[in-house]
């Protein structure tokens, strides 16, 4: 029903020197981006940018890298949206086709092995009962189930990013809860 402004973008670089194996998070006024290595040699950028403020990926990269040369970039948007219907028949939808969540806790491949997973663990119980609607409904539940343990996370931290003042209000009062962000960290892959 609302129109999500912020777009992601992503892109592949060579690896700087000295880049470590760590996720590198950054927020600024337009959205945030994040880099990280994904091989020796590579490293990848992902960016959320809100398309109201700026839509040239290019221009913010070279605020925070001034060499950073032009790349081609993957876009896509919307980046949220309202969860879609897990099925119909037998036709069940499957991790971002049923529910797309925000890319900044990186989350979104363990939400569509995890669909996967259940989807399939339903099927195979209708399959045994010759049941396909009752197996659906199955999924259906667990799948709302799985969202609502471990996706909260996503939606708080989509809350604070979406404007501005938020993450810096948030961290400059982090150190008066110092467990919050271990805390949120861990909810983030929990397993259960």
């Amino acid at each position: 029903p609302r129109r999500c402004h912020r777009v992601a973008w992503q892109t592949s670089i060579p690896a700087p020197p000295g880049l470590d194996d760590r996720v590198h998070m950054h927020l600024f006024e337009e959205g945030y981006f994040g880099y990280c290595r994904y091989s020796p040699t590579h490293a990848v950028i992902s960016m959320v940018l809100d398309s109201r403020r700026t839509q040239d990926p290019l221009l913010l990269m070279r605020r925070h890298f001034p060499h950073f040369e032009q790349q081609e970039w993957l876009r896509m948007n919307p980046i949220t949206r309202a969860p879609a219907r897990t099925g119909a028949g037998r036709v069940w939808l499957l991790g971002d086709a049923a529910r797309v969540v925000d890319p900044f806790t990186g989350e979104g491949i363990t939400f569509a092995l995890s669909t996967g997973l259940l989807a399939a663990e339903a099927a195979l119980t209708g399959l045994d009962r010759n049941d396909p609607a009752a197996a659906l409904a199955a999924y259906s539940r667990e799948h709302r189930q799985l969202y609502r343990r471990r996706a909260w996370v996503n939606t708080l931290l989509r809350w604070i990013l979406t404007t501005p003042s938020r993450p810096v209000r948030l961290l400059r009062n982090v150190e008066r809860l110092p467990g919050i962000v271990s805390f949120l960290s861990h909810r983030v892959h929990a397993t259960t």
